[in-house]
């Protein structure tokens, strides 16, 4: 099985990389740059450019659910477009309210590879140009799509792989809580060593196939 490595920033998979680069593992790399245009680009190209049988998408994210430990690894089953509409007196609106888009193309369903995948705690996210950075924010983006994690990629990826019948396989590390900005009470870290561990098991596994 030939995958593709996708990640917004090499940072985010160094380990990975620095792992693989001395192994025979059938593992090409894309990294994006980071936000939901940079993403959509170098996936297109990437896709389009050579034949591949799945997709793995990795990095770090924000959470609105405090259950989930700072560190914890997800794999995240469906990622929507959570900022791309209209404002209307103070209320939201939808690209599917206001008739652009059917529901397919804000929240594109993901093909799972058929391979043998960690077992991950299993969430929704959300996509957003602006990452949360106020109570305000937070409360709004929870009380509309009620999601568990926030990427700035990663439904731009899901729509791409679904639109060429990609398989994906999508991982995100918690590195913070979706909430006031504060830095010092993240854990980027811990979030990036426990995500390259998971990686690693996953493509050095690979190697035989």
């Amino acid at each position: 099985m030939k995958l593709l490595l996708v990640a917004a920033t090499t940072a985010e998979i160094a380990p990975t990389l620095e792992v693989l680069s001395g192994t025979a593992a059938p593992v090409s790399v894309c990294i994006t740059g980071v936000g939901v245009c940079a993403a959509t680009f170098a996936l297109t190209r990437a896709l389009l450019s050579d034949t591949y049988d799945a997709v793995i998408l990795a990095g770090i994210a924000g959470s609105f659910d405090r259950s989930l430990v700072l560190g914890t690894v997800v794999q995240v089953t469906g990622d929507r477009f959570g900022d791309l509409g209209v404002e209307d007196n103070g209320q939201f609106i939808d690209l599917v309210q206001l008739g652009f888009a059917t529901a397919d193309k804000l929240v594109p369903e993901t093909i799972v590879p058929d391979m043998a995948l960690p077992d991950l705690p299993k969430r929704n996210a959300i996509t957003v140009h602006t990452a949360t950075g106020t109570t305000a924010t937070a409360a709004h983006r929870l009380h509309t799509y009620g999601p568990v994690l926030e990427t700035m990629e990663g439904a731009a990826i899901h729509y791409v792989c679904r639109q060429l019948q990609m398989p994906l396989l999508h991982l995100r590390a918690v590195s913070n809580y979706a909430e006031a900005r504060n830095r010092p009470a993240w854990n980027i870290g811990g979030a990036l060593k426990n995500l390259n561990e998971v990686l690693k098991e996953l493509l050095l596994s690979r190697k035989a196939d």
